[in-house]
């Protein structure tokens, strides 16, 4: 469990990593240049507002503090929401957005040419049949989202069942480490390793092929979050009061009722996505003793953990992306009542 534990760490600091990174966009060179100098003619003018407003120090900047002032806001203020297929205006410049094809996101990147355009080409088109005045691109990102997630599920559905079954016999595993506690002892450990080996190939599961899953989806849906952040579509609409395009933050700071729903939204989808597990199994687990419980209690501390993570990250990227993280989570928590099921009906065919 120690090796389970460490891989999904290293996931989630892999898709906190990729998610936060800013190292790949859809503007091309000639939009980031021409956004660059629309932003440092706003400095010069004055005419920015929040994020963009000039400094009271710049007439007293030398050119070359102006201009590393210039682009660590297109850095870390500028949307870079340069997916479109169709032409468009950045929203904060004015500068032309041309439309953007395949060809040009393989240049990108494999990730971006890939998965990243054919899933945002989804969205936009879901967005426009439906309609673009927010609510449009909010349901565009639910059955996107659905859609991939069971795309994903189908094609990973023996290591997704393996890690539904693995998650099932949480609680019998917990009572096998409780058994032995922190013994330090080999002769005990090594006892110990035989029986949970001995668990597995009774219950035929394999950990190892149950951590498959994450490493095959997590592209998928990296790929659906680039999608979310970079399509310039998908950040112009407004839900009463919200834009799609700002963080949550802001809105909440700014006191948006819409922001503050979507955010505990957010977090309680988010959390129920990751306690149904424990939720499924609560039969199971009200027959551990106390010293098993206390095992079992433990292993959920990843939970929270994950959790604190979402929710630190949905504070601070735009709103659009908190839409995905509720739709994503809720397929998780359908997902598992799903796999349940399957593996529960398996498990009785055994038996009989």
């Amino acid at each position: 469990m120690k090796l389970l534990k460490a891989l999904a760490v290293f996931l989630l600091a892999f898709m906190v990593l990729s998610t936060t990174s800013c190292t790949s966009d859809f503007c091309s060179d000639e939009e980031t240049a021409e956004i660059k100098t629309e932003l440092r003619v706003m400095l010069d003018n004055s005419t920015g507002t929040d994020a963009y407003a000039t400094p009271d120090d710049w007439l007293t900047k030398s050119e070359t503090d102006k201009q590393s002032y210039v682009d660590n806001l297109y850095k870390t203020s500028h949307p870079k929401a340069c997916l479109t297929i169709e032409e468009k205006q950045d929203p904060i410049t004015g500068v032309t957005i041309e439309p953007k094809n395949f060809s040009f996101a393989i240049s990108r990147g494999l990730i971006e040419g890939i998965f990243v355009f054919p899933i945002a080409w989804l969205m936009i088109n879901f967005t426009e049949m439906i309609g673009t005045g927010g609510w449009g691109q909010v349901l565009a990102i639910f059955i996107v989202t659905f859609l991939v997630r069971a795309f994903v599920t189908l094609i990973t559905l023996k290591p997704s069942l393996a890690s539904q079954k693995l998650t099932l016999l949480q609680p019998e595993i917990s009572a096998i480490n409780a058994k032995y506690g922190q013994t330090k002892d080999p002769v005990q450990k090594q006892k110990q390793a035989q029986e949970m080996m001995a668990f597995y190939k009774k219950n035929k599961v394999n950990p190892l092929t149950a951590i498959i899953s994450p490493f095959l989806t997590l592209p998928i849906f990296l790929a659906v979050y680039g999608a979310v952040k970079d399509t310039m579509l998908l950040r112009e609409g407004s839900v009463l009061g919200l834009n799609l395009g700002q963080t949550l933050s802001s809105g909440i700071l700014s006191i948006n009722i819409m922001a503050i729903i979507v955010f505990l939204v957010m977090v309680g989808s988010q959390f129920l996505s990751m306690k149904i597990p424990q939720l499924l199994n609560r039969n199971k687990i009200s027959h551990l003793d106390e010293k098993s419980r206390k095992a079992q209690n433990q292993t959920q501390s990843f939970t929270y953990i994950m959790l604190i993570m979402v929710v630190v990250i949905g504070w601070m990227l735009p709103s659009a992306m908190s839409v995905y993280w509720i739709a994503s989570s809720l397929f998780s928590v359908f997902q598992a009542i799903i796999m349940k099921k399957i593996v529960d009906k398996k498990n009785a065919r055994r038996e009989y």
